[in-house]
């Protein structure tokens, strides 16, 4: 069966995007997460009466019907055609978008029901038109005179114009008396298609469509010339009876369309249980009435209003492209996550969902039960921006590793740069210490537990082009670790000298220099410069190795001395860091050494 699918985008820095069921958007706040959907969204809406240019995408390609049969049959077209008094043509279909030119006083039902598709009479013939011309060259508008004689290898397409060759292409010449040319340049015709057909293809769920949708709307029913999005789901009860359990298990809350009580609308109540409508036999007058003392959808939370927009429009059918953005807006970490197990669930051949999000725990979800998916990070260099596809292997790496799966590392694909440490209490003091001064720099700290796993982690974010620092203790230069530590940026040579250098600091340094002194207790001038010149290249390749031993060693020059007990220097420095002028600690060792 055909389906229609975006076969290809081409972003606007030249990045070619194959899409697969799942597409996850991420990257920092302001990036254009939410704006690639917009631009698909603008490439696919029907009469884009404001002829909004596209921002982050250049150019898209579809996977388009080969004949109009097979299109006509996929979208059931003949049972959704109608046509007014005044014999104009439409198709029946809701599309959702919020239009923000239509007074918002208005009810919902009101600003919603955009979606009907004008047609002419003629459409099918229109529709075959196009199809057969999706693959043509441009029309030429030379005249054909003698309209009966035409050459003997011209293909006569209909009374308006023949094909002929020309120097091995095809050429079109309009025929004398016509209405003109009917063709334009290639791409042509399929501009036109999508123009008329597009709405039919997608479902967009921006802020205001996830908080309107499921509100009280007009109640339509299937001989109906309008629809909207929840008449559409009205006679579906599988779906209206998943999402009254996953609503129970969620939110302890019971939900049910209502069809009865409120005139010509059609909302959702809210309550613990209504079994009793469910289980009431037909036309049991008592079970409608009730439903009126229950509360509506409408004066819930957030939370559930977006949840109950996005189950619905993950759950039907109808569309084959679904954009969401953020879809785990106004959800508690654990309810985000199992909505992305949902939308992993919801996914299949014959429709592809793309998703803006910031939310790690929703990623977790999804990739939890499907790994087959694109996850590509986003970044804005002034006015253009950037785009990175994770690779399998790194998506294979986080799924296979438990620790990443269970930690905050996944939080760091949204932010533009992070700092990689190797224990929480080091993550916490150095978080502290920049956003003491750069509160505003989107920068994100984690921990890897251990020295072992910072170079593991800190190839997932390169994978994605995420600038990160690893940030080591001195005592690294103790054993083979550090060996491992020295990545890929830096080269053989390098390695080895550095290698050399950490062995003969090994020779003069005692056990207790590595925990507290450091390169201060190297006395041979020499080594010392050597040690010193190594840190510092090693920075410029974002390994940063504090100075003078282990954390509790950085804050000796603001009067807070090392000390083993890590739990009494760590409170100590927290409540310095807090106290102290922005001056002062822009001034310290190791402000300047870890951020400039």
């Amino acid at each position: 069966m055909y389906n229609f699918k975006i076969k290809q985008i081409i972003t606007n820095n030249g990045t070619a995007i194959i899409p697969k069921s799942i597409n996850i958007i991420i990257g920092p706040n302001n990036s254009g997460k939410s704006q690639f959907l917009k631009d698909i969204k603008n490439s696919l809406s029907s009469h884009n009466y404001l002829n909004k240019k596209n921002i982050t995408i250049r150019d898209m390609e579809y996977i388009l019907p080969k004949n109009k049969e097979e299109f006509i049959s996929r979208y059931n077209l003949h049972s959704k055609i109608f046509s007014n008094s005044d014999n104009q043509y439409y198709i029946r279909n809701y599309s959702g978008i919020y239009d923000n030119n239509i007074i918002v006083s208005n009810p919902a039902s009101n600003y919603l029901d955009t979606g009907n598709i004008s047609i002419t009479p003629n459409w099918e013939i229109d529709l075959q038109r196009q199809i057969t011309n999706f693959d043509h060259f441009i029309c030429n508008d030379e005249k054909i005179i003698d309209g009966e004689n035409y050459p003997q290898n011209a293909i006569i397409h209909n009374e308006r114009y023949i094909e002929i060759e020309e120097n091995g292409k095809k050429v079109r010449k309009t025929i004398a008396g016509s209405e003109g040319p009917l063709y334009e340049e290639k791409g042509a015709s399929i501009k036109n298609f999508i123009n008329l057909y597009g709405n039919l293809f997608f479902n967009y769920l921006g802020t205001e469509e996830k908080l309107l949708m499921c509100k009280r709307q007009k109640q339509y029913g299937l001989q109906d010339h309008n629809t909207n999005f929840l008449s559409e789901v009205q006679f579906n009860s599988k779906l209206l009876d998943e999402l009254s359990n996953y609503t129970k298990t969620m939110f302890n809350k019971d939900i049910y369309l209502d069809r009865f009580s409120w005139g010509e609308s059609i909302l959702f109540r809210v309550g613990d249980n209504f079994n009793f409508i469910r289980n009431a036999k037909r036309n049991d007058n008592e079970a409608e009435i009730k439903l009126k003392d229950y509360n509506a959808l409408d004066n819930e939370g957030d939370g559930i209003k977006s949840f109950v927009t996005n189950y619905i429009a993950l759950n039907m059918n109808d569309k084959n492209i679904l954009l969401l953005d953020e879809p785990e807006s106004f959800l508690h970490p654990p309810l985000a996550k199992q909505l992305g197990e949902i939308i992993a669930k919801s996914s299949s051949e014959n429709k592809q969902i793309f998703i803006s999000t910031h939310s790690a725990d929703l990623l977790k979800g999804i990739l939890s039960v499907n790994k087959d998916v694109n996850i590509i990070r986003i970044t804005r260099d002034k006015e253009f921006n950037q785009f990175n596809l994770l690779k399998k292997e790194a998506i294979e790496q986080i799924i296979s590793n438990p620790m990443l799966l269970s930690s905050n590392i996944l939080n760091g694909l949204f932010c533009e740069k992070v700092y990689i440490c190797e224990a929480e209490s080091d993550e916490e003091f150095f978080q502290s210490l920049h956003d003491k001064i750069n509160l505003y720099d989107n920068a994100f700290f984690t921990h890897g537990k251990n020295k072992q796993t910072l170079k593991d982690i800190s190839k997932i974010y390169n994978t994605l082009s995420i600038p990160n620092y690893r940030i080591y203790d001195f005592d690294i230069l103790k054993d083979e670790d550090f060996n491992k530590a020295l990545n890929t940026f830096i080269n053989e040579q390098e390695k080895n000298k550095y290698i050399e250098i950490r062995k003969k600091v090994n020779e003069v340094l005692k056990k207790e220099s590595y925990a507290n002194g450091g390169i201060n207790d190297i006395k041979e001038d020499e080594l010392r410069n050597m040690v010193i010149n190594m840190f510092n290249d090693l920075k410029k390749s974002k390994i940063i190795i504090l100075e003078y031993g282990c954390l509790e060693s950085t804050l000796d020059d603001l009067g807070i001395k090392y000390t083993k007990n890590r739990n009494k220097w760590f409170e100590k420095a927290m409540g310095l860091v807090y106290e102290s002028s922005n001056d002062i600690i822009e001034s310290s060792n190791i402000y300047k050494w870890i951020f400039k």
